[in-house]
Parts: C-alpha cells; sequence; structure tokens
C-alpha cells in the first residue's frame, strides 16, 4: 500500500455530524442481514464456529448464513469445508487461491489497523481492504494533538474512479467510513455479492424443493427434477445415480428432536407409449413427530457429481 502524507485537514472533518455516521451503520447492518435473532444465534455459536462465522461476515451470503447458524453443531465442519471448497477456483489442485487470497487480506488488515481496540478486518478500512483491495493512493491527515480536529485519510481507487474517505471518530485510532456517494456504494456491494457467490464451474445449478406436507401423516417432500440428473456432463442420467439424504428436525430452542439419513438409489424415469416420463424424483419422508413448532435442516449430497446442498425453514405441526 502507498501512501502520501499530507498536513491540511479540510473544514468539513472538525467535527463531523453523527448523522454523517448513521448512514454507514445502516449499510453494514443491512448488508450482514443482522436481526436480534441472528445476534442470539451467532452468540449461542462454539468458539470455533464463531471464529469462522467472523471470518467469512463479508463473503458469506443471506442463505449460507441462514443455513450455517440453524445447524446442529455436529453438522458445521463439514458445512464449513463445503463453504470454501464451492469457492475454490481450480478444484483440481489442492490449493485453494481464493480461501489463502481472503484469509491473506484479513491477516494484512489485523497488521495495519489496530486502533479502536478491534481485530483490523472489523474496522471500516479493514472492510474495504478485503472487499476492494489494496487503493492506489493514500493520502494521511493527522492532526496537532490539542487542537479539537480529527484526523482522517483518503483511499482513492483510480480504476474505479472512487475516493473514499475514514475519519478518527474518537481519538483512538480507528477510523470510521464517512459519507461514500451512491457510487462508491455501488462499487462496494458489486465487490461484496461477487464474493458472496461460490465460483463458477461452468454447470448449471443443481436446484430441489423441499417442504414438510401434514395430511393424514405428516412428512417431508423432497421434490428434483430429472433433469438435473444429465448435468453433470456424464450419459448416465439417473439410472444409477444415487443422493444421500440427512433430515434433521429441532424444536425452537435448536435441539435436534428427530433425524433421517438414508441413500437413495434413482431409477430412469421410463416412458410409456401413451404418456410423457415425469419431470421430478420426489422422495417422501415420514416425520415422527407431534403437534408443534420447528425448523428442519437438510442435507442433498449428490454422491455422483460430489455436490452438497442444504436447505433450512421452519414450520408448525397442527
Amino acid at each position: 500500500m502507498s501512501a502520501r502524507s499530507k498536513n491540511n485537514c479540510p473544514g468539513r472533518f472538525l467535527r463531523p455530524a453523527r448523522r454523517a455516521v448513521l448512514p454507514i451503520l445502516l449499510f453494514i447492518v443491512a448488508a450482514l442481514g443482522w436481526s436480534c435473532k441472528t445476534v442470539g444465534r451467532i452468540n449461542a455459536l462454539d468458539k470455533d464456529s464463531r471464529a469462522f462465522y467472523s471470518q467469512v461476515r463479508y463473503i458469506i451470503s443471506a442463505e449460507e448464513q441462514k443455513v450455517f447458524l440453524a445447524l446442529p453443531p455436529a453438522d458445521r465442519p463439514a458445512f464449513i469445508e463445503d463453504f470454501w471448497k464451492r469457492r475454490d477456483p481450480d478444484p483440481e489442485t489442492e490449493k485453494n487461491e481464493f480461501k489463502e487470497g481472503y484469509l491473506a487480506r484479513i491477516a494484512t488488515a489485523n497488521k495495519l489497523f489496530r486502533g479502536g481496540g478491534k481485530d483490523g478486518f472489523i474496522q471500516d478500512r479493514g472492510r474495504i481492504l478485503i472487499l476492494l483491495g489494496s487503493p492506489d493512493e493514500i493520502s494521511t491527515n493527522p492532526v496537532a494533538k490539542y487542537s479539537g480536529a480529527r484526523a482522517y485519510e483518503t483511499w482513492d481507487y483510480l480504476g474505479h474512479q472512487i475516493r473514499l474517505t475514514f475519519v478518527d471518530m474518537t481519538g483512538d485510532g480507528e477510523y470510521t467510513l464517512v459519507q461514500p456517494d451512491t457510487r462508491a456504494l455501488q462499487i462496494i456491494n458489486s465487490a461484496q455479492t461477487r464474493l458472496q457467490n461460490p465460483a463458477s464451474t461452468g454447470e448449471e445449478h443443481y436446484d430441489f424443493s423441499a417442504e414438510i406436507r401434514q395430511e393424514d401423516s405428516v412428512f417431508a417432500l423432497i421434490t428434483i427434477p430429472y433433469r438435473n440428473f444429465w448435468l453433470n456432463g456424464k450419459e448416465t442420467g439417473p439410472q444409477g445415480h444415487q443422493v444421500s439424504i440427512e433430515l434433521t428436525v429441532m424444536d425452537p430452542s435448536g435441539k435436534e428432536i428427530w433425524r433421517h439419513e438414508k441413500d437413495y438409489e434413482l431409477a430412469s424415469p421410463g416412458a410409456g407409449a401413451e404418456q410423457s416420463p415425469p419431470r421430478d424424483y420426489s422422495i417422501r419422508i415420514p416425520l415422527q413427530i407431534g403437534p408443534g413448532s420447528y425448523s428442519a435442516y437438510l442435507t442433498l449430497d449428490d454422491r455422483l457429481r460430489d455436490k452438497r446442498q442444504y436447505k433450512t425453514w421452519a414450520f408448525t405441526v397442527k
């Protein structure tokens, strides 16, 4: 990171109004999708899970966040491994360039930004460094000890044609991002969105649906379109295709009360002379639970394509 020092301090940064900080706080909260319920689940995480969640706060998608926080503790290590695997730009090699690069930026932020008693990557300068990389130019603007002014610095990203300003609001060395314009916010948001989306492997998205139904009995219905079984580029089709399903049901406190694990061998849909083959493959799983409110967590592991996907949702049994 290069730096140019200046001693000038524009008047508009002498005493920034509190209201200047509010849009940034709202932006951060909205970007992370935080809520009281989410914070409660974060606080309930074990040490290793909380450390992982803190590190990936900028790149975990809303759906991944929802799934991870709903997981039973025993299933979190597999999720973490799969989280990084989905972002590996070259799965054929042992090295995960995305993971190494991302963690290196965190280490750099922690080394450079030490003020405020917080880890550097959690601070605003650390967040921008992780999302946008090192700026092309930095202008530092310190102040005299008893001047009553506030130190600030500007970061110029020449390629994006934006300038970001960070102000030391309390004099403790932690700088807050102040008043980014609409263009800057769009660029920051776009960078975060790109990091939240796993690296593309050229395959179509393997989708499926899952729901809890209550008719004469309570059961889970998992539906997988047959077309997904040809997406791997192999000529196997559904015949001999195997998926492994784990379904966990938890009570409102997050305690596991019921679990189902089974491998399913998919048969060819087949087509009669007078009818079209079915569009979907359906799996019906009876649930052994009574009335109440629950949450469900489902893992579908496609053995042939070595792909794992998750879904989580809440439901009520009457």
